[in-house]
């Protein structure tokens, strides 16, 4: 019993979880209401009931203490995750949600670490580009993935312009090249692995084009 409101915790049993599945909740049940909350608060909660330094007066006061318990717990989580890399706010939404925290302290959580500059989307993106395309990317899958991200790529100050310091055709080429032409149609296999990498079709076909024809003339020429 915690004061006049009686409040159980429920904790589920220890199971390993995919990666990516939701995590498993606690439940905190009421009389006539269970509620679910983030494993780390409905641990939280049960210890401090057991240890008899909370009681709840009525369910507000309850669900106000849970708000607060989500928005403290889960900022310490989000310091924790930026520590060891960068995310973007609809990512950190997206892993708090998964964790089960409510709409409301999700939003605080976020809009707080943004305020902090913890989170902030057009460094993600920039330091993102960037890496991607180092690694050979195209526009095109790096535009999917950013907005996959919560980042529209037209929004950004310079994109593309300021992040091509190499044409894309002239990456697409440096990238093809290093491939053997091999099977009976190598024309359609560089215009499949240019597209899977992310660039443009027109790109990818005038790349292709020109590998073909340039071993075409070489074999000629042997």
């Amino acid at each position: 019993m915690a004061g006049a409101l009686r409040v159980d915790v429920e904790l589920p049993s220890s199971q390993r979880v995919p990666m990516g599945a939701p995590k498993p909740r606690a439940r905190v049940v009421l009389a006539d209401e269970t509620l679910s909350v983030p494993l780390v608060v409905g641990r939280q909660l049960r210890k401090a009931l057991v240890a008899g330094d909370l009681s709840f007066g009525s369910r507000t006061e309850l669900v106000h203490y849970l708000v607060d318990a989500q928005a403290q717990l889960g900022f310490d989580m989000v310091v924790r995750l930026l520590d060891k890399r960068d995310y973007s706010e609809r990512q950190l939404t997206e892993r708090l949600a998964r964790d089960g925290y409510w709409d409301k302290p999700v939003r605080a959580i976020v809009e707080h670490a943004s305020r902090l500059r913890l989170v902030d989307d057009a460094r993600f993106a920039d330091v993102f580009i960037r890496s991607k395309m180092g690694a050979g990317w195209g526009l095109a899958r790096i535009e999917r993935e950013l907005r996959q991200r919560g980042i529209e790529p037209d929004a950004l100050a310079g994109w593309p312009e300021q992040y091509q310091e190499t044409p894309e055709l002239e990456r697409a080429l440096a990238l093809a090249s290093r491939r053997r032409l091999t099977g009976k149609d190598p024309y359609a296999k560089l215009v499949r692995f240019l597209c899977g990498r992310g660039f443009s079709a027109s790109v990818a076909h005038e790349v292709a084009q020109r590998l073909v024809h340039d071993a075409e003339e070489q074999w000629r020429a042997s």
